[in-house]
């Protein structure tokens, strides 16, 4: 039951995660905070909404069958695809997710890589319509690091696929890549299912959505925001984001400001001379990371781009 109390936190947001990790501390378990009398609560720092919030979700707990049922249903879902929930307060919650402010209460985990021990990693990112020179340096790049950082990406077509293509390649060297995912059921994009398959064997997905919502009952802005989401998780877990190409209005600039909220480091790769001349729209992007992101420009040669990374934040 206490799994299910900590979903209906997830899903209704009846105060912040961060004010709910402050005083989870003072609570046995989750389940507690509905016996509090409202002084009590009050007490505890909560306002007055955020007490009528959690006397909604007393309400649904008590009242609401069919939500509970859903929630019940969701658990054995997971269980049955072997798939790990891990709240804030569970040691193998990474430290540098709780430091964000909105950080997921729980968050489903699939693989053979720890969150416990992933203490570095980098990402790689990009645009889903990358250029041959693209997709060639996300692979050799993501090739080349893996052996001193687990690689991080989305799962997207494009850069993030060839990404975690070059990590795996570098498996028999400790290599190790993970995958954060919008949802976890189903596999998006579909195609990349045996991509996820190899990603299992030397890493892990991630998502704090376990189940993708029914698109007919949900509104497509919340489909996408789930996007977003899965980039502020790419930003904070990384130690530095690398943008390998991107238009100036691609999905990848949304990875780029968290990056820059969080305080991280911010490379993108140099085009090459001809994407100049041919005007492509990863110069528009390439400019607006340079001059607006401060972004560290690294060099088009893969070699001497993972020697500069790997210098600049000073583990070489």
């Amino acid at each position: 039951m206490e799994d299910i109390y900590w979903l209906l936190f997830q899903y209704y947001k009846p105060i912040s995660p961060k004010k709910l990790l402050r005083i989870i501390n003072d609570l046995e378990s989750l389940e507690k905070l509905f016996e509090f009398p409202e002084t009590k609560a009050m007490k505890l720092g909560l306002t007055e909404n955020e007490v009528s919030q959690i006397s909604r979700l007393e309400y649904i707990m008590k009242y609401e069958a069919s939500i509970i049922k859903f929630f019940e249903e969701l658990l054995d879902e997971v269980e049955s695809h072997n798939v790990s929930m891990i709240k804030i307060i569970d040691k193998n919650y990474p430290s540098s997710l709780k430091e964000i402010d909105d950080p997921p209460l729980v968050i489903f985990h699939k693989g053979s890589l720890s969150l416990e021990k992933l203490k570095h990693g980098l990402a790689i990112v990009g645009t889903r319509n990358a250029s041959f020179f693209g997709r060639k340096t996300a692979r050799e790049l993501a090739s080349y690091l893996a052996s001193s950082y687990t690689i991080i990406s989305g799962l997207a077509r494009g850069i993030d696929t060839e990404a975690h293509c070059g990590a795996l390649e570098s498996a028999n060297w400790g290599g190790t890549t993970l995958a954060v995912l919008a949802w976890m059921d189903p596999i998006y994009p579909g195609e990349n299912e045996e991509l996820v398959r190899d990603i299992l064997k030397h890493g892990a997905i991630i998502s704090e959505v376990f189940k993708k919502p029914n698109e007919r009952d949900t509104n497509r802005d919340y489909i996408k925001s789930l996007f977003i989401k899965r980039d502020r998780i790419i930003s904070a877990l990384a130690d530095a984001l690398i943008v390998i190409e991107t238009g100036e209005k691609g999905g990848t600039i949304h990875a780029v400001r968290f990056a820059k909220k969080y305080r991280k480091k911010i490379f993108v790769v140099e085009p090459p001379p001809e994407h100049f001349s041919e005007k492509r729209r990863s110069i528009e992007g390439y400019k607006l990371l340079r001059q607006k992101f401060n972004a560290i420009k690294i060099p088009s040669s893969v070699a001497d781009a993972a020697k500069f990374i790997l210098k600049s934040i000073k583990l070489l």
